[in-house]
């Protein structure tokens, strides 16, 4: 049990352990250290946790060759952390106030009270009390290296690295050239993908993407569904499908056509039938609506489609063409049968059940107003401008870094063999 702890836990415990080890001073690099940068050693603790945990899985899954890569990934990774720490403390970032400094020990506590709570189930055995439960969890922890300090200092650690990615971006705005011409690529990226492929259109609109372009021939409905139970869906589909035989019969020489027909009727009459108490609901619905009631109201009373109850589709309805291929036949040509805006259409029949549709608007095609679309295009203007910095700040100070990796010290018990050995040279 606490031996399957341990490898369900050390990817975790590597996450949490990121910020552990202070930046200690040393002219050489003693046992236990990954990197020394600008003289300060990188432990290898939180690092080892990691690659042992992972490359013994690439091996299982064949991957072996790639472990040297998994390896450089992890160094290079903790490395920059470092580099970060380092670059915030150069520029005196690291001066936090008394009260910070109990609130990062307040929270810190409060993680690793939670991560004991949270991990007790893996170190539970029959016979043991909480209490020894408790201890137990509590002692793996420590002896990797995980403790109410240790996570103090990660919090205080992405604490200090926020306040260097403030500072590298608080002069960063986006300009209103930048956001048009953000907009007039947008546009053009979307006018091309859609006039060759308007369901592409549709979907962006289903997963809620930003829409700067609407096609030509696009308008909005919206519809009252009732839904039919599902074996009678099943029945429903069986007999629209001989339907679909017999009309291809029909055309064919030599035909029995009368015998056709009279099979069709039949099968209609199965149809009529098994939508017969739908039928009543919908007579009632379309009375109602005569009668000058509100189309939305109604659907929220009536309709059991779940995509009218959510958004985008709550507000937006279904866009539909002519040429939509993602909605049923029989709903789409109905939509797009309806001549006026508010126009409500008569019961159409779909494997579902039968739905009656509201014509709601014609979709204006063209490039979206930049005023409609700006919010999000300067949100994420701003955020890969500030990105940018980032990593041009990061990378800076890792160039100027004095930098010693010694990417043999991380090892691992291999499958195939008691261990992996380790690296003749240090790389650096």
């Amino acid at each position: 049990m606490i031996h399957t702890a341990k490898r369900i836990l050390c990817a975790l415990l590597a996450a949490l352990l990121l910020a552990g080890g202070c930046l200690a001073e040393g002219d050489t690099a003693p046992e236990g250290v990954l990197a020394i940068v600008n003289g300060h050693e990188v432990p290898l603790n939180d690092a080892q946790i990691e690659f042992s945990y992972y490359a013994p899985m690439y091996e299982t899954y064949g991957l072996a060759d790639q472990i040297p890569s998994l390896r450089e990934e992890i160094v290079d990774y903790y490395v920059r952390y470092y580099v970060t720490l380092d670059a915030a403390e150069q520029l005196g970032l690291d001066n936090f106030t008394e009260e910070e400094l109990a609130g990062f020990a307040t929270t810190g506590q409060e993680i690793y009270d939670g991560m004991v709570a949270e991990y007790k189930s893996y170190f539970t055995l029959d016979g043991m009390t909480d209490e020894e439960i408790e201890a137990e969890t509590r002692r793996f922890l420590e002896e990797n290296g995980y403790t109410p300090e240790t996570a103090e200092r990660s919090v205080r650690e992405n604490a200090l690295i926020e306040r260097f990615y403030a500072h590298v971006t608080e002069d960063i705005a986006v300009t209103d050239e930048a956001i048009q011409a953000l907009y007039d690529e947008r546009v053009a990226a979307q006018q091309a993908d859609y006039d060759s492929d308007p369901s592409l259109f549709e979907y962006d609109v289903m997963y809620e993407n930003d829409i700067f372009y609407v096609p030509a021939g696009f308008r909005s409905v919206f519809h009252i569904l009732l839904l039919l139970d599902e074996e009678d869906q099943s029945t429903l589909y069986e007999l629209q499908a001989r339907q679909a035989e017999i009309a291809a019969q029909m055309e064919a020489d030599g035909a029995d056509t009368d015998a056709l027909t009279a099979e069709n009727e039949a099968i209609q009459a199965q149809i009529d039938e098994l939508c017969a108490d739908l039928m009543t609901r919908v007579d009632e619905i379309r009375a109602r609506i005569d009668a000058g009631e509100d189309f939305m109201a109604l659907m929220e009373e009536y309709g059991e489609d779940p995509g009218m109850k959510s958004e985008p589709y709550l507000s937006k309805g279904y866009y539909v063409s002519a040429d939509s291929a993602m909605w049923e036949p029989n709903f789409r040509d109905a939509a797009m049968a309806l001549e006026h805006v508010g126009d409500v259409s008569e019961p159409v029949l779909t494997a579902y059940g039968i739905h009656l549709i509201l014509f709601s608007e014609e979709l204006a095609a063209g490039a979206v107003p930049l005023e409609n679309v700006r919010e999000g295009l300067e949100a994420g203007a701003q955020s890969t401008l500030e990105e940018k910095a980032i990593d041009e700040a990061v990378q800076a100070a890792y160039d100027a870094a004095e930098i010693v990796t010694y990417p043999e010290n991380l090892t691992y018990e291999s499958a195939e063999t008691d261990a992996e050995p380790a690296q003749e040279e240090a790389a650096g």
